[in-house]
């Protein structure tokens, strides 16, 4: 696929705690998607979503530099303005169940990054 620097093998609790194979685009293609994206409407949640679920909180884990912790932090607040801002359209139409939904991922993802530095 182009555009995508390399294939990872996880452990996501989404994916019912299996190992998958994934293509993950890098931090700067991920929130390159993220700045494109139109304005948050019933038409576009579906890419506003896909964009959320890339997200995977990993981004330059491999890099010990200084700056890596500092531009993971600011990747990950981005992140979580994106999940406040499509569960916040969510409620505001009456779509309880996808705000949830939402909001129940970022709780699973945020939990699952917190596992993943406490055994490092």
């Amino acid at each position: 696929m182009e555009g995508y620097s390399r294939r990872r093998r996880f452990l996501d609790p989404i994916c019912s705690e299996r190992i998958c194979t994934r293509v993950e685009p890098t931090a700067e293609q991920w929130e390159q998607e993220l700045r494109r994206l139109n304005p948050v409407s019933i038409e576009h949640t579906p890419e506003h979503e896909r964009l959320l679920d890339m997200y995977r909180g990993n981004f330059y884990e491999e890099d010990s530099f200084v700056w890596a912790e500092g531009e993971r932090q600011r990747l990950k607040a981005l992140w979580l303005q994106h999940a406040q801002q499509l569960g916040k359209f969510y409620r505001s139409h009456d779509m309880n169940i996808k705000a949830l939904s939402v909001y129940h991922k970022t709780k699973i993802k945020i939990l699952c990054m917190k596992l993943v530095i406490s055994s490092l």
